[in-house]
């Protein structure tokens, strides 16, 4: 079954942020400021006892100014 996730966040020209979630969680918030007027891009992936899956797609998402 699913362990969880890996969230995988970043903005353009920097590394990603990597960030661990259990199975049951629905939604998440940034504890990092993140940059306002600034696009960022977000993928995840499922941890499993067999191991996590393929990344999903990438989205992106822009913060207000």
């Amino acid at each position: 079954g699913n362990a969880g996730y890996t969230l995988q966040v970043w903005k353009a020209g920097a590394p990603p942020m990597n960030v661990s979630l259990p199975a049951n969680v629905s939604q998440y918030q940034f504890v990092t400021v993140l940059l306002p007027n600034t696009t960022y891009f977000w993928k995840v992936q499922t941890k499993a006892a067999n191991g996590p899956s393929v990344w999903s797609q990438t989205f992106t998402f822009t913060t207000l100014p």
